[in-house]
């Protein structure tokens, strides 16, 4: 019989091995610059083995962007936590509300930073359009559940869902972008809310 408690642990330590090469692997990717830093360099400078390395990402891109990885599902959760008379949108937004923070850098500096380096390196780029794709997917059927029966109900949903991370998207541009002195939360709020109003 498997010793629940001692598996968690083994699990969390794992997890947190993991998020710590991962910090390395970004500082040196901010540093080095993403093509010029090998997964040889990453794991040199984590301290573990090329094979330990590869057992946590496949890639330098998993690497950059590994923390955004089981967010689809969170979301999922998140908008399946909202009591069931709460609008779609209003659902969607609050899931994003409580689970992006979490899963961002506290550091608002290494925040830009690491959105500069997506936003300028086209294999980056594609990563994270393939994350967005995974959270449509995963957020999806959470969505198209509180439209119940009503007609289109899945296709409904891609597109709510859809709307929401164009925000985002429209938010972290904003931020990297103008001059504007709001974090990407309240801009991604503010774009949320500025759509909202108009349909």
């Amino acid at each position: 019989m498997t010793d629940a408690p001692a598996t968690r642990l083994v699990e969390r330590s794992r997890q947190a091995a993991r998020a710590e090469v991962a910090r390395t692997g970004v500082a040196l990717f901010l540093t080095r610059g993403f093509d010029a830093t090998t997964m040889d360099d990453v794991a040199a400078a984590a301290g573990v083995s090329r094979r330990t390395l590869f057992r946590y990402f496949g890639s330098k891109e998993e690497v950059a962007l590994g923390h955004l990885g089981g967010l689809g599902d969170e979301l999922a959760a998140a908008v399946r936590a909202q009591p069931a008379d709460v609008d779609v949108w209003v659902a969607l937004v609050t899931a994003f509300e409580q689970t992006l923070p979490g899963a961002l850098a506290t550091d608002d500096g290494a925040a830009r930073a690491l959105a500069q380096l997506v936003e300028t390196t086209a294999s980056l780029r594609a990563a994270h359009a393939e994350k967005h794709r995974r959270w449509t997917d995963a957020l999806t059927p959470a969505v198209a559940e509180r439209l119940g029966d009503a007609p289109d109900a899945e296709l409904a949903a891609r597109a709510v869902v859809g709307t929401v991370l164009a925000c985002l998207e429209a938010a972290t541009h904003a931020w990297l972008c103008t001059d504007d002195d709001r974090d990407v939360h309240a801009l991604a709020l503010a774009a949320l809310a500025a759509v909202r109003s108009t349909v």
